[in-house]
């Protein structure tokens, strides 16, 4: 089996065309589609087989080599609690959290399984979704468009 050349392998972005969903929903799906309705998870999965999309292979091989040459002092944030599952496991000669925190944002579900647990921020998905259809029906009434800045929670666990 030949691998697709670089330029022309799809990307997220075609997924989400194909899928007729946003970037955001293709990434949820890959962190294990929370909050994603089943049309969508459905939809986002019928055009990744359909584009041929998978993730970039290069992209956990040159983390690990940045980690593993000892360029992270501190802390470590990463986007998808998949990456950061691989990234936990590929950090070679380090303590988490002792030599490098490892912290993420969403909180799903996978956070709570990895060793060691990841800590993540917890976002208020029921007051988001609340807000958004609010001050949508609010400019939709001829109000000017607003923008409101919604509380989230760190949650500590064992990475950091």
């Amino acid at each position: 089996m030949s691998q697709t050349p670089a330029k022309n392998r799809p990307k997220i972005d075609d997924v989400a065309r194909e899928a007729g969903v946003s970037r955001g929903t293709v990434s949820r799906v890959h962190s294990g589609g929370h909050w994603v309705s089943p049309p969508a998870l459905a939809a986002v999965n019928a055009a990744i087989k359909k584009t041929g999309y998978r993730v970039n292979p290069h992209e956990q091989r040159r983390a690990t080599e940045f980690l593993t040459a000892g360029h992270v002092d501190g802390v470590l944030l990463v986007s998808s609690h998949a990456t950061r599952k691989g990234i936990i496991s590929g950090i070679v000669g380090a303590n988490i959290p002792e030599d490098v925190a490892v912290a993420g944002f969403d909180d799903i579900k996978v956070s709570s399984t990895t060793v060691p647990t990841l800590t993540t921020v917890r976002q208020p998905f029921e007051r988001i979704s609340a807000e958004m259809v609010r001050l949508l029906l609010a400019v939709i009434d001829g109000e000017r468009p607003a923008a409101i800045t919604l509380p989230t929670e760190l949650v500590v666990r064992e990475s950091a």
